[in-house]
């Protein structure tokens, strides 16, 4: 548990900043505590030696009074408890003899006010001649002047005191940006590292924490630099090996695609050569319209009815009724097979363009299974009986061509594992998170030893020339690429069902 949740509107501090603070506030810290202990054992010490001396004053001027206390002479006790008035920490005194009678009480007045908070008592006995004690004397006395010079004397040695501590502070500064330098110089190149990729090395200036600290970091980017190449290596082996497939993919299917394009391609040239005959009729009976122009324009009219015979009998001889009504439907069938061609050509040039950079968009994922059908047609062609049943499924973000190679590789499996006539099933749904396809044949199907393994690399079913083992290995590793997952479900002799399951946010 935080119990120090961390406070998010201070701005970041660097460990100079951090380790200055803590520094100069432990110094400062340590300063004020030692200042109060050096001035409470100052002040303690003085206290100690007011008091003693205040006794020893008061010794010196019980041996003057001793006579005057033992007979009672007030005149001697006065004279010697006046000695006392020049003391100034004397606020009152009293001379007492042994049988509690007061002999003497008096108040010095200062002209000086002072606290009387800190008054206390010293005593001192009275001896007679033969030290028998005959009384005492008290005084009551006052630390007030003594505690005003302890606390001038604090704010001297505090001001004083105050340039050796920024002296102090001004040290642990450059000790401190002399320490971090080396670290300041790691934390740029670790930056330079998660920002721009950086691989380089840190000078080393010390042989201490910090210099192994320096020395792990160059063996780390060594081992990064050693790392990065070989992945970039394995990335371009990897974005070889993933076109090589496509392309074989394609290569399998070759025969198929090219039998797509030749159908429309065959009869638009047909219709070109029936067309050619049509262009034919119809310039000859543009140069009889011309002799009949020229002929009403010249009103010479026996040639003109002469010109508008044979147009009559060339309609009737080349059939232009026909001709007129056939060319508008071979032009239309023309366009029909020239745009079958368009967009198998930009099927085809999709699915095989290797881009330099995985980019994605946003697209209807039947769309995409759409473009894959129109490259797989011919290999189900006529005995595969394709059944789609698309759902209510939100746009993907997802690389078309990638997901095209995937989807070629499960349609053109599925056909494949059907050996006559039977049904593949296409059907996409939407559950919480995915867009989902499921593609099901009425196939073969998988053996249990054999579902385990359909994943790995290399590992097919199919005879040598039909598979490169790379198909189902390269769509598992496109689909998680893509966020998603691909399982499949299959039981040998009923066939199989493939399931691609791929992400989509906020949409």
């Amino acid at each position: 548990m935080n119990i120090m949740p961390r406070i998010r509107w201070l701005p970041r501090q660097s460990l100079m900043v951090k380790l200055i603070s803590f520094l100069g506030l432990g110094i400062l810290v340590s300063g004020v505590l030692l200042g109060i202990l050096l001035a409470w054992t100052y002040a303690h010490y003085e206290n100690r030696r007011l008091v003693d001396t205040l006794s020893k004053e008061l010794e010196i001027v019980s041996y003057a009074m001793s006579a005057g206390v033992e007979f009672n002479d007030v005149q001697t006790i006065e004279e010697g408890v006046l000695l006392l008035r020049n003391v100034r920490e004397f606020m009152h005194v009293r001379v007492v003899k042994m049988d509690g009678n007061v002999l003497l009480a008096k108040d010095f007045p200062r002209k000086n006010k002072i606290s009387r908070v800190y008054d206390f008592s010293v005593t001192a006995p009275i001896f007679n001649a033969v030290n028998v004690k005959v009384g005492q004397i008290e005084a009551v006395a006052t630390s007030g002047y003594l505690r005003a010079n302890i606390q001038r004397t604090s704010w001297i040695v505090l001001a004083a005191s105050f340039p050796v501590v920024l002296l102090a502070m001004l040290l642990v500064v450059l000790f401190l940006r002399k320490f971090l330098a080396p670290l300041g110089r790691l934390k740029a190149a670790i930056d330079r590292v998660s920002k721009d990729g950086f691989i380089g090395r840190v000078d080393v200036v010390s042989n201490d924490e910090v210099g192994e600290l320096a020395r792990s970091f160059n063996a780390m980017s060594e081992n990064l630099r050693e790392t990065t190449v070989s992945r970039d290596e394995l990335r371009s082996a990897q974005a070889r090996l993933v076109q090589s497939e496509k392309l074989a993919a394609i290569g399998q299917l070759a025969a198929g695609v090219a039998h797509e394009i030749n159908n429309p391609a065959g009869f638009v040239a047909s219709n070109l050569e029936i067309l050619e005959t049509y262009v034919a009729a119809y310039l000859k009976m543009l140069g009889l319209s011309a002799q009949l122009k020229v002929a009403v324009e010249r009103r010479v009219w026996d040639e003109a009815v002469a010109v508008a015979l044979q147009m009559h009998l060339a309609t009737d001889a080349l059939r232009m009724g026909y001709i007129i009504a056939d060319s508008e439907h071979l032009v239309r069938q023309s366009r029909e097979g020239v745009s079958r061609i368009e967009k198998i050509v930009a099927d085809l040039k999709v699915f095989a363009y290797e881009g330099a950079q995985w980019f994605e968009e946003s697209v209807k994922i039947e769309n995409v299974i759409e473009m894959t059908l129109g490259i797989a047609h011919n290999e189900m062609r006529y005995r595969i009986d394709l059944r789609k049943d698309y759902g209510d499924t939100p746009q993907i973000r997802c690389n078309v061509q990638k997901m095209g190679q995937v989807f070629l590789n499960l349609i053109v499996n599925a056909a494949q594992a059907i050996p006559a006539e039977g049904i593949i099933t296409i059907r996409t749904y939407q559950e919480p998170g995915y867009v989902c396809i499921d593609i099901t044949d009425t196939g073969c199907g998988i053996s249990d030893d054999n579902l385990k393994k359909i994943f790995d690399p290399f590992f097919t079913t199919k005879p040598i020339g039909k598979g490169t083992g790379l198909g189902l290995s390269i769509s598992y590793e496109l689909v998680k690429k893509h966020g998603g997952t691909i399982r499949v479900r299959s039981a040998e002799g009923q066939g199989s069902t493939f399931t691609v399951a791929l992400p989509f946010v906020g949409l």
